[in-house]
């Protein structure tokens, strides 16, 4: 319904355009639910399964961002929440006069440390909206790569993307947190070297 919802607003000013796509982005699919979304992927073109489960917090978006810098040619990578609404002739002008490196645009970097994490501050992305350049992607799909490497049973089974110590103390890389949090983190070196 959510899907529907969005084709019929939104998302159906992109039909006719070049410069902006729209996909729904789902994990793998259940048993009984395969047979409806294969057949809507079919019927609208407007669907990418990646290979993890469903979830929210345990990697999708970086995985997200990390298949599109594998599958697509692409300036610009854009995350949405299912509940924005996107103004595409808005967002179409503003992506014309973006800077095509270094580039992250959203609600955002915002420090923080709250509960555990007091010690550790860092920048936290909201991923309610967030576009990243052609070059931030490729940091997130490197980072992906190296943390596929070390993860747990339970994550390589799921095809989750998570934290692991052995991922922090051999590689400097660190997904503590939510979603929000992991890219805040993979960003935070350029952060802090200004750019």
């Amino acid at each position: 319904d959510r899907r529907d919802a969005m084709r019929e607003t939104w998302t159906k000013n992109l039909k006719d355009r070049d410069d902006l796509k729209a996909f729904f982005v789902l994990g793998r699919l259940e048993k009984d639910h395969k047979e409806k979304i294969e057949k809507e992927m079919e019927e609208f073109g407007d669907i990418v399964v990646l290979e993890c489960v469903e979830n929210q917090h345990k990697g999708k978006t970086i995985l997200w961002f990390e298949h599109v810098y594998r599958n697509t040619e692409f300036d610009f990578a854009v995350k949405v929440d299912q509940d924005v609404y996107v103004w595409t002739d808005e967002l179409s002008n503003h992506i014309k006069a973006l800077p095509r490196e270094n580039f992250y645009g959203g609600h955002g970097p915002l420090y923080t440390n709250r509960r555990f994490w007091r010690q550790d501050r860092f920048a936290f992305f909201n991923g309610g909206f967030a576009i990243l350049s052609r070059d931030l992607v490729a940091e997130v799909a490197r980072v992906v790569s190296i943390a596929k490497e070390h993860q747990t049973e339970d994550s390589k089974k799921n095809g989750y993307v998570v934290d692991t110590e052995s991922l922090r103390k051999e590689h400097d890389i660190d997904l503590r947190g939510n979603e929000d949090v992991s890219l805040g983190r993979i960003f935070k070196p350029r952060l802090l070297k200004g750019t």
